[in-house]
């Protein structure tokens, strides 16, 4: 999550600190988790698909640690097929579809941190 959210505030242009004195505002990610639960099966028991989800609870501060976003979570569920191939294929899936959820959520923290500073 913090690689992600580094580059796409870098590609935005914004300067990024390690250093938490010279920063304009502070994102703090509170924590971070994935999970995953049967979705639907068929009548002899064999999963046909998963509902995978990502969450992760961040808080924003300006520079007196002030908070500009209280803590939130932002989540995102993903449904996926089970379909009868290998299983190295099905992870390297569902690692894909974490990854997108993970950039989907990138983007909802800096909207909201868009509008926060507005």
């Amino acid at each position: 999550m913090g690689r992600l959210l580094s580059e796409r505030l870098d590609l935005s242009g914004t300067r990024l600190t390690r250093d938490a004195r010279e920063a304009r505002v502070r994102i703090e990610v509170l924590n971070e988790r994935r999970s995953s639960r049967v979705a639907a099966v068929d009548r002899n028991g064999k999963v046909l698909a998963y509902e995978l989800g990502y969450e992760f609870r961040f808080v924003a501060r300006d520079d007196r640690g002030q908070e500009l976003i209280p803590p939130q979570a932002v989540s995102v569920t993903r449904t996926l097929d089970n379909p009868d191939v290998e299983v190295l294929g099905k992870q390297a899936e569902t690692e894909m579809v974490y990854d997108d959820m993970q950039r989907e959520s990138v983007e909802v923290l800096l909207a909201r941190l868009n509008a926060a500073l507005r």
